[in-house]
């Protein structure tokens, strides 16, 4: 069977979708004359596709399509995380109070963020806003004005 390999291999790459989970299903199969066992033979499949899996007759395929909503959420959370990475340079507590300052160019970051200034404020404990000089700066997006400034300090 050795001088057949080659032939086998280019045989089975040929193989539809259809006929990989036919075949790994079977204990033998019949290729270029040869009879092979499921000792023989390892089928290992390779999307092309990044976002579909597939794992023998079982295929998922992500969706990967950032909507707005979720672009949204992710400006929201990001910004908070690097909010509490500032605190906690400053040593500051998780219980302390602060007062936030912060600006961007992008209109559409600071709209999540004034849209979802309850929720920013309550997760990191701002008792005001107030103009303070910047301190730290985060991209939240990959255009150059999704970029935040802020500053932050104990009340």
């Amino acid at each position: 069977m050795g001088h057949k390999v080659k032939k086998i291999a280019k045989e089975f790459k040929s193989f539809t979708p259809e006929q990989i989970v036919e075949a790994q299903e079977l204990e033998t199969i019949e290729i270029c004359g040869e009879s092979l066992s499921s000792d023989d033979v390892i089928i290992t499949v390779r999307s092309k596709i990044p976002e579909l899996a597939i794992k023998g007759n079982l295929a998922v395929k992500l969706d990967t399509e950032i909507t707005p909503d979720l672009r949204m959420k992710y400006v929201v959370n990001e910004f908070v995380a690097s909010v509490q990475q500032e605190r906690k340079r400053q040593k500051l507590n998780v219980e302390d109070k602060i007062e936030l300052s912060y600006s961007t160019y992008s209109e559409f970051i600071r709209e999540v963020l004034w849209e979802h200034t309850p929720h920013i404020n309550s997760e990191l404990l701002v008792q005001k806003r107030t103009v303070l000089e910047p301190q730290c700066s985060v991209r939240l997006g990959n255009d150059k004005d999704d970029v935040v400034v802020f500053a932050l300090k104990k009340v």
